[in-house]
């Protein structure tokens, strides 16, 4: 059976096929534009590599959904109504993705297609995490919560260190510290298969430092930044989101691996503001879930996590002596790979 995973990209869509189960990676396929362009361009495109055969689904990766969607959702005309709706009381767009599945669904009209959210790991946050410091009433009104923005990950990469810990022992409740290196990262504090604490916030803007994005800001800043620059929200948002974090600090371009690796001043003062805001993010979650069974390590930059993942280990182990006995785990899965193992599974269930 084949299965299609879609994602969205700077300059158009990332199609990967996998078409031998999903032990096996497929081949990607980079289709340029999006929306209606992308509807005349996803058929011809697969056929001139060879995919004419109809897919059994299409998995595609959705950035948002609040808590109206806690877990993977087949794509209706009311779930396309329910995603609108969810988004637009967080104040962040869906149209990209709404177009995506419409387009797909167009070009191939007989596959059904998955979503996938990134925020339903975290629909089931506690409110002590969830919620802000702010009136009750204004937070339900707008729909004001925090969320995690790398669930899939997350949840793919705590699995794998739970099975480990099982392994290994006997730990009934095991209690992971999952880190996801992307170019947006995120610390989720995973209990159990309940994330209790996670550095993402209302928009992916909050919480450690991007390769462009500052992170955690004082609420004034950007007033200041109104008021001082003359800056409106579309500049502010590029400020804050698009040239700042890693890339702010560094003065110039540069990617989480290189800010964790490279060896000249402004870079390696990058990689060490982003250490040691993930330290003081692990000692969070850490005293979240009361404790530490195990830290694994996923996304692009899986690879630099490694040296990482040893470097927190010996941070911490002077106040959490416990650490000695934790060797970080890898957790080195594509995220398409991981959204493929989200469709085939909807076919065993829808089969079974």
């Amino acid at each position: 059976m084949q299965v299609h995973v879609l994602n969205q990209a700077k300059l158009g869509i990332c199609l990967s096929v996998f078409d031998a189960g999903p032990a096996e990676r497929g081949r990607l396929v980079i289709v340029a534009g999006d929306g209606a362009g992308a509807e005349m361009s996803i058929r011809p495109m697969l056929e001139s590599r060879g995919y004419s055969q109809s897919p059994a689904m299409a998995v595609l990766r959705v950035p948002y959904g609040g808590r109206e969607f806690t877990g993977p959702s087949l794509w209706t005309q009311e779930t396309a109504k329910r995603l609108e709706k969810a988004s637009a009381g967080a104040g962040l767009p869906v149209a990209r993705t709404t177009a995506l599945a419409r387009a797909y669904e167009k070009s191939c009209p007989a596959c059904p297609i998955l979503l996938t959210f990134e925020t339903a790991f975290f629909a089931d946050l506690p409110d002590r995490e969830a919620l802000y410091g702010l009136d009750a009433g204004l937070m339900k009104s707008l729909d004001i919560r925090r969320f995690g923005f790398h669930g899939l990950y997350h949840d793919a990469a705590s699995r794998h260190a739970a099975r480990q810990i099982a392994d290994a022992g006997n730990v009934p409740v095991p209690r992971v510290i999952s880190i996801c290196l992307e170019q947006k990262p995120e610390l989720a504090a995973v209990s159990g298969r309940r994330p209790v604490m996670v550095t993402g916030g209302a928009t992916p803007i909050e919480g450690l430092p991007g390769e462009t994005s500052c992170g955690d800001l004082d609420p004034s800043i950007p007033l200041k930044l109104a008021g001082a620059q003359k800056m409106g929200p579309e500049q502010l948002d590029l400020v804050l989101g698009r040239e700042s974090g890693l890339a702010g600090l560094a003065g110039r371009d540069i990617d989480l691996a290189q800010a964790l690796d490279s060896t000249d001043a402004a870079s390696a003062f990058a990689g060490d503001v982003f250490r040691y805001r993930l330290l003081l993010a692990c000692g969070a979650g850490i005293s979240a879930m009361g404790g530490i069974d195990s830290i694994v390590l996923s996304g692009r930059y899986a690879k630099s996590g490694e040296s990482l993942g040893r470097w927190l280990i010996n941070m911490l182990m002077p106040a959490i002596p416990q650490c000695a006995a934790i060797k970080p785990l890898l957790f080195d899965e594509s995220l398409e790979l991981i959204l493929a193992r989200h469709g085939y599974n909807a076919l065993r269930k829808a089969a079974a």
